[in-house]
């Protein structure tokens, strides 16, 4: 059982990796980075502690080489997954594509508010001197989070059969 932890801290920190090594290389509207849609598959597919681990993993990584900007991932991804927790069981009512879509998009929202916050809040204590910077083209990787995610999604569902995937209901009359 702690193996898979191990192996979701693993995957996580490989993401990452991808992120800071080659993201930069790709033109704006092919930049996948893949972390946050690995971290919401694996709290509506698995289970919060294997996606706090991938967050854990992922964020030593983007700490150690976000160099141009205060980020504290640290503290951003491990928040962001308790706070997609509460909504996917709070207010989502089931494990859809589209539930888990939404969920990626606001993952990245968020991730993009506080990392807009703590460069702020770094440059205002004079802690740090550069500011943090939407992506160049938001919507393509808003777009490429929505596509991965249902992606993944389907892959899990048809491996696992864990999901229903198919509209209808189970209950419906045959």
């Amino acid at each position: 059982m702690i193996w898979r932890l191990f192996l979701a801290g693993f995957l996580g920190l490989c993401a990452a990796l991808y992120e800071v090594g080659a993201v930069s290389f790709l033109p704006p509207w092919f930049q996948l980075r893949p972390l946050l849609p690995f971290i919401v598959l694996l709290l509506v597919s698995s289970s919060r502690s294997r996606a706090f681990a991938a967050a854990l993993g992922g964020a030593i990584v983007l700490d150690a080489y976000t160099l141009d900007h205060f980020s504290l991932a640290l503290v951003r991804l491990p928040l962001m997954v308790v706070l997609l927790d509460v909504i996917a069981s709070r207010f989502l009512t089931n494990r859809s594509v589209y539930a888990t879509a939404a969920l990626a998009v606001f993952a990245r929202l968020f991730d993009w508010i506080m990392s807009w916050l703590f460069a702020l809040a770094a440059v205002f204590l004079n802690i740090h001197d550069g500011m943090w910077i939407i992506p160049p083209a938001p919507g393509f990787v808003l777009l490429w989070d929505v596509v991965i995610i249902s992606f993944l999604f389907f892959l899990v569902a048809g491996l696992t059969g864990r999901f229903q995937t198919r509209a209808g209901s189970s209950y419906a009359s045959r």
